[in-house]
């Protein structure tokens, strides 16, 4: 009698899963190029952990960094540096769709799920749409930001247009992405301060990043008569602009008098800086003024629009705008004696009220222990400069007080969690390791008392 085999049948990936391993996979692709002799400006391995470091920071759209991008790497490396900003801002599900379609493979009803967990969206039916729209409107704010910011690089570099040209190419996608990589070799952007053109160009840049190709598509067709603005669309832009120019006055308030920022610039320059300080902040990383140098007043502004973070479904992050706009309407519900949450005369479910409270509990969670940790490994830095440093690499945005090529290997791998973390989406990762909540079971009402 012939012994029965019983075959078990391998359950796939779940959405979540698949996009917590698509990042890593892009991540350690992206180590491997950069970990090559062929890359590097010196025909030397830069080493594993810049490599490493260096790949997570472009996958992960954030821009911190342990070695110059400029002087460190030759253009093959710096290529792939902008490319792994571009995979990465894009994110994983839509490059791998575009690939698909690109080879006219059939995407199947499983994967359909899976981009749309990645774009926040819960129509299946439309995400296809929604890939290819996001692909060319980032290819045309990208070309645009390029060809209009050229000017201020070829002032900068009157002498070689071919770097000048990249420089821009480079700026204009990072910027788009929301990542702060630059290849000014060590000053940053601060050789921009005084120059409005690169200000409004980069600044504009960033905020059609920030706000995400669904909401810039929509506006685009109320602008064409087409529809109307989405109710989404429209409190992602108030927001926005709220956060922008409240964060921008803040700034421009704490380091007027500054002489390390703000303090010796003309008027028009301090306003146009404080507005670029506001956005970047917020996601995209570079800096025209320098962080090490900020008042109190400076740090707080900055941390608190880091953690903020931009738009859900963008190249930004944080912990979106949209989880705040929750979280302040639920603290109104709950002050005035109300049981439904709502905003602008829109109800809220419960459903997301519950992932909002669980983003910003991660998120403090993480910081906190990444803190704990770094503050062992690293304690010859101050709280200030360790806290600034975690803040970034979860919001995935990039800015530093400059003490990131100081700090240890230890930090600097726990700066790479957070970078991750931030990047594939708290709850993903999360959810990929603890798994569904399989069984819903009613337990009996017990009176807690908080507060």
């Amino acid at each position: 009698m012939e012994e029965s085999t019983i075959i078990k049948k391998h359950k796939p990936f779940s959405p979540t899963i698949k996009i917590a391993l698509g990042y890593i996979a892009f991540i350690l692709v992206g180590t491997l190029l950069l970990l090559m002799p062929f890359s590097s400006n010196s025909g030397q391995s830069v080493g594993f952990m810049p490599a490493f470091f260096t790949s997570t920071s472009a996958v992960c759209v954030t821009g911190l960094y342990v070695v110059d991008i400029y002087t460190s790497f030759n253009f093959f490396g710096q290529l792939v540096v902008i490319l792994l900003v571009q995979f990465g801002g894009l994110g994983f599900m839509t490059m791998a769709s575009l690939l698909l379609m690109m080879l006219g493979r059939r995407i199947s009803l499983k994967d359909k799920l899976s981009i749309a967990e990645s774009l926040s969206d819960d129509n299946m039916s439309t995400s296809l749409k929604t890939i290819k729209m996001i692909v060319i409107t980032t290819a045309c704010v990208e070309f645009l930001g390029a060809v209009c910011a050229l000017p201020a690089f070829l002032q900068y570099e009157p002498g070689n247009v071919g770097l000048a040209i990249w420089r821009s190419v480079f700026n204009s996608i990072a910027a788009f992405c929301n990542a702060g990589f630059d290849l000014m070799g060590g000053p940053g952007m601060t050789p921009f301060v005084q120059t409005p053109l690169y200000n409004i160009v980069t600044i504009t840049v960033i905020l059609c990043g920030g706000l995400g190709p669904a909401v810039i598509t929509s506006v685009a067709k109320r602008i064409r008569g087409k529809e109307k603005i989405t109710f989404n669309s429209k409190m992602i832009i108030y927001s926005s602009l709220i956060a922008l120019f409240g964060g921008g006055l803040y700034i421009f308030i704490a380091e007027f008098n500054n002489p390390a920022t703000l303090g010796d610039l003309p008027l028009g320059d301090k306003i146009l800086a404080a507005l670029f300080q506001s956005m970047t902040t917020r996601s995209a990383g570079f800096s025209t003024i320098d962080n090490g140098a900020l008042t109190a007043g400076g740090y707080l502004a900055s941390n608190i629009l880091m953690v903020i973070g931009v738009a859900p479904a963008s190249t930004g992050g944080g912990i979106k705008l949209a989880t705040l706009v929750v979280l302040l309407a639920s603290i109104k519900t709950t002050v005035s004696g109300g049981d439904e949450y709502s905003v602008a005369k829109r109800s809220i479910n419960k459903k997301t009220f519950n992932k909002a409270v669980a983003i910003l509990l991660v998120y403090i969670l993480a910081i906190c222990g990444a803190l704990a940790v770094i503050s062992l490994t690293d304690n010859q830095f101050t709280l200030e400069q360790l806290l600034f440093e975690c803040i970034s690499a979860l919001s995935n945005v990039g800015l530093t007080t400059g003490i990131t090529w100081d700090l240890s290997a230890a930090a600097q791998l726990v700066l790479i969690v957070l970078m991750y973390l931030g990047r594939a989406g708290f709850l993903c990762v999360v959810y990929s390791l603890v798994g569904p909540n399989k069984v819903n079971i009613r337990y009996p009402d017990s009176k807690i008392v908080i507060g």
